[in-house]
């Protein structure tokens, strides 16, 4: 009950939210019969919520850590939108591990049912792109389950989550289905050698995975791929996510040495650090076309007299959202989340009291709706012109630096794409 009334403001914030949304695959999804997900992690509770959202009817349940099950009123809560617990030492200790075995029976049970189990099989949520070692719980839960399952078969959907930038507004976001992987085929080397059937399953996994993420092999070398999508040419603004493009590049760039790989992280990093220290957060990245300052000064005030209205009628909400998750999360990865869950909160409530308002003041019901319409079409109109009115913004903010310092930064573009052709990047 609860998990099919939150899908329809999911709805509602997800079209705001995100830009655009893409599912490569979708049908292999509405194959029948029981399969565990298994999906990268880099943005928290936006991952399963998203997935929620986007693939909705599909009923899945999904693990969880099982820190957030300590309340009881969250416990409820969670169970019923479809959230099974699962405890690591961090979470409880060697004694919680235990519980572990209600957790599988749990699973084992929605699976005989012929229900789909999501599972992160990283263990922890990352932002980088970067695909960290599977944990081997995974493989060990999908051989239990087929054990019970029997000559069922069970399958393992391996799901690469991808973001052209999972903690900023109006970013994009790409599901990547890959084909099922049969347990059942493996069974029988399982039941001789467990551990090597376990290991073996999670390097098919993470193969499966890692070819359906943009996967950057250095910890230390994360602004280089990002960075490189916004020049592609291809794109209408530096908004814009090229998948393919982007896998293709980064794995290229796995190809290198790491003294080339060192050699473009360290180029990328100027070059970024210089293009936020001027407030041009990167917009600069690629060519745009040779706007002159009064072009942009007219084009900003036209744009922004459209948009203004809806941006100042959701502003509290916005702002509201935005300075609790900057004030309140400590890692990047639960940002979203948390920003998320507070724009769908505060905006039902500010869309109440609008109605609220458009009732009183008229007396009316209608005019109660009217007054709700008319706010959302401003906020419709506001996001259609927001990634305008941002590279506008940032046009205007060019023209407003000093000669040397334009130059200093196209200097550092320039000697970035020196080197990235160097390295075989076609751009």
């Amino acid at each position: 009950m609860i998990w099919h009334f939150l899908s329809q403001p999911l709805a509602f914030v997800f079209f705001f939210f995100f830009k655009s949304i893409r599912v490569w695959n979708k049908s292999i999804l509405n194959t029948p019969g029981p399969a565990l997900l298994i999906l990268n992690h880099p943005s928290a509770f936006t991952d399963p919520i998203a997935f929620t959202y986007v693939f909705y009817p599909l009923r899945t349940h999904y693990l969880a850590g099982g820190i957030y099950f300590r309340s009881s009123w969250a416990a409820f809560f969670l169970k019923q939108l479809g959230i099974i617990p699962i405890y690591r030492i961090q979470d409880g200790g060697k004694s919680g591990l235990k519980n572990n075995d209600i957790t599988s029976a749990r699973v084992i049970e929605a699976l005989k049912q012929g229900k789909k189990v999501m599972i992160f099989a990283e263990g922890v949520s990352v932002q980088d792109r970067r695909l960290k070692p599977i944990k081997k719980g995974a493989a060990r839960l999908a051989f239990e389950a087929q054990e019970a399952l029997g000559t069922s078969p069970l399958h393992i959907i391996p799901i690469g989550v991808n973001y052209s930038d999972p903690s900023r507004f109006r970013s994009r976001l790409i599901y990547h289905i890959g084909e099922p992987i049969s347990v059942l085929q493996y069974l029988p080397a399982y039941r001789q050698q467990p551990a090597k059937a376990q290991y073996d399953m999670i390097q098919r996994i993470y193969q499966h995975l890692v070819s359906l993420v943009i996967h950057v092999e250095p910890a230390q070398c994360q602004t280089v791929i990002p960075l490189v999508e916004k020049l592609l040419p291809q794109s209408t603004n530096a908004y814009d996510f090229n998948w393919r493009e982007s896998k293709r590049r980064a794995d290229a760039f796995n190809t290198l040495t790491v003294v080339q790989q060192e050699a473009l992280e360290h180029k990328s990093l100027l070059y970024t650090k210089a293009c936020l220290n001027h407030g041009l957060q990167e917009m600069y990245a690629r060519q745009y076309p040779p706007y002159v300052p009064l072009i942009t000064l007219v084009t900003l005030l036209c744009i922004g007299l459209l948009a203004w209205p809806g941006i100042m009628l959701h502003a509290p909400v916005i702002a509201i959202s935005r300075w609790y998750a900057c004030n309140k999360v400590k890692h990047k990865e639960f940002y979203t989340s948390v920003l998320l869950t507070f724009v769908l909160g505060s905006g039902m409530v500010w869309y109440a009291v609008f109605f609220t308002l458009g009732y009183c003041y008229s007396g009316s019901v209608f005019i109660g709706f009217c007054t709700l319409i008319a706010l959302l079409s401003f906020g419709i109109i506001s996001v259609g012109l927001i990634d305008l009115l941002r590279l506008q913004w940032q046009n205007w903010k060019w023209f407003r630096l000093k000669k040397s310092e334009q130059q200093f930064i196209l200097t550092l573009k320039t000697e970035l794409l020196q080197a990235l052709k160097e390295c075989g990047f076609v751009l």
